[in-house]
């Protein structure tokens, strides 16, 4: 059984990913991290979880959510996660992040597109485009794990087949 915490859990994305680990059959969701709802049930912030955990938000550092963690999920806002992974890299956990801090590997194209300065581009380079799809055999051995975004998602997978 993998173990799980997410930080950043009181967002929407955040809500679709613990509902999907709270029902997943090899994963515990042991904590939420959030600074938002502590000490409130999850289904305070998410009601269609109601039933399903007795977790509560907790308003943690990201060294303490990730101890003893198998996996690490960020539901944080954009520019917001990148703050947070050099501090979660000691853990030994993998670091899923749901933002777009870590979709692109070039620094320019991040900054061009973003308009910000990436806060650790010396990280880039060790995240995965996390579309199985495409980079199922990195994202296995990944430490930092981009997770795609919803268009970009639905894009790449309408022209895999012509670009294959």
């Amino acid at each position: 059984m993998k173990k799980a915490a997410v930080i950043g859990g009181s967002g929407y994305g955040a809500g679709e990913i613990i509902r999907r680990l709270l029902l997943h059959p090899e994963v515990e969701l042991t904590r939420v991290a959030s600074i938002d709802y502590v000490g409130e049930l999850l289904c305070t912030a998410h009601p269609n979880l109601e039933g399903l955990s007795e977790l509560r938000f907790e308003n943690l550092p990201p060294e303490q959510a990730a101890d003893g963690m198998d996996v690490v999920l960020l539901g944080l806002p954009h520019t917001v996660s990148s703050a947070f992974v050099p501090r979660l890299l000691d853990s030994g956990a993998t670091i899923i992040d749901l933002s777009g801090d870590f979709r692109l590997d070039d620094v320019a194209a991040y900054e061009r597109y973003y308009q910000t300065v990436h806060p650790c581009p010396e990280l880039l380079d060790q995240a995965v485009y996390g579309l199985p799809e495409l980079n199922r055999a990195a994202i296995a051995k990944a430490r930092i794990v981009a997770s795609p975004g919803c268009f970009a998602t639905a894009t790449a997978l309408g022209m895999l087949p012509l670009a294959r």
